[in-house]
């Protein structure tokens, strides 16, 4: 994992998530075979310490939710606005 310049059309740094345009990466390292670019040597050493902190929190966020679950985080947020966090004031 050494510092190399990736040239891709553009990056995003996973630690700080600046945008890195072609040809201005001069940091680097490869994961698992892919490789991510960063825009400073201390996101590098930050991502390298602990890489699953920052791939493994982008993947999730990735994960696409089904439809179902989706209309039940809008509800979910709908009644919070609405009714407040917490029990209803029936239920002891």
């Amino acid at each position: 994992m050494s510092a190399r310049t990736v040239s891709t059309r553009q990056a995003r740094d996973p630690v700080c998530g600046c945008e890195i345009a072609a040809g201005e990466a001069h940091f680097a390292a490869q994961l698992d075979g892919r490789p991510y670019a960063f825009c400073t040597e201390a996101c590098r050493d930050r991502f390298l310490r602990d890489p699953g902190r920052y791939v493994g929190i982008s993947a999730e966020k990735k994960k696409r939710k089904g439809r179902l679950a989706r209309f039940l985080d809008r509800l979910a947020r709908s009644n919070e606005e609405t009714f407040g966090k917490g029990k209803p004031k029936c239920c002891p």
